[in-house]
């Protein structure tokens, strides 16, 4: 366009820079004309506020010691098996962190404990770093929720305090409500991947691609303030581009590029 426009002048419309921290609109395009930031959004009505709290901090990474090779590679969800093996021999002390076990069961719990309990109870978006960690962590958030709502039950049965009682009811019934699905691409071969993982993919792919009784996809269904799917375990997907008004809870789990 240059070449054949030499003397034209460039205009660009962006909701984030080009290219993160090396700020390419910048150099492409020159300074900023006028700028309409998230506060002014806020203050103007048109966006709700946004709040960002630090959980379970103790086995929290920080991002200021990851290479720029290492986001590239987690920003490509379909990863390859060369990939993927690189990922893992490159960045073994990172990836040994964010994936080790005790680490999911711990922020699993406290996913568990917190969904029921926020103010909003808007849908909910689980960012992992790679698609069998998503898959992981559906299966640890499933299961102890279970163990949750049947403790709850107990407690329930037990309390002479009626106003204890009326809470915990109301997050039990909550609770029994919420259905939860994972939403990765799809790859080759992608059921003996996750085999050899320990991981069932199969039941999750056809929950993707399975329409309702109404002829809606899980898409449409997770942007339903009405349905019932109200957690969702992704890995790239869904992350730009999606319009969810519901949508009011975001656990990033996955170290990423331009995040304050």
């Amino acid at each position: 366009m240059r070449k054949g426009l030499p003397r034209a002048n460039y205009l660009a419309f962006t909701g984030t820079p080009l290219l993160g921290r090396e700020r390419k609109t910048n150099a492409w395009f020159g300074g900023y004309v006028s700028e309409y930031n998230f506060q002014q959004s806020m203050d103007d009505g048109a966006t709700v506020p946004l709040y960002y709290e630090k959980r379970v901090p103790e086995v929290l990474i920080q991002n200021e010691g990851l290479s720029e090779e290492f986001y590239e590679i987690l920003e490509d969800e379909n990863l390859d098996e060369a990939q993927q093996a690189k990922l893992e021999r490159r960045f073994s002390t990172q990836v040994e962190v964010i994936k080790r076990d005790d680490r999911l069961e711990k922020i699993a719990r406290d996913i568990v404990y917190h969904f029921p309990r926020r103010g909003y109870l808007g849908k909910g978006l689980f960012v992992a770093v790679d698609k069998f960690t998503a898959v992981k962590m559906y299966d640890k958030v499933q299961d102890q929720w279970k163990a949750a709502l049947k403790e709850m039950v107990g407690r329930i049965g037990k309390t002479t305090n009626d106003i204890e009682k009326a809470r915990l009811k109301k997050i039990v019934e909550y609770m029994r409500s919420v259905e939860m699905a994972v939403v990765i691409s799809e790859d080759a071969d992608e059921e003996r991947k996750f085999a050899d993982q320990k991981l069932d993919i199969k039941p999750h792919r056809e929950r993707m691609n399975k329409l309702d009784a109404h002829g809606h996809d899980i898409e449409f269904n997770f942007k339903d303030p009405e349905s019932p799917l109200q957690l969702v375990f992704v890995c790239a997907m869904w992350l730009t581009g999606f319009d969810a008004p519901t949508l009011s809870t975001l656990y990033l789990d996955k170290p990423m590029q331009a995040i304050p």
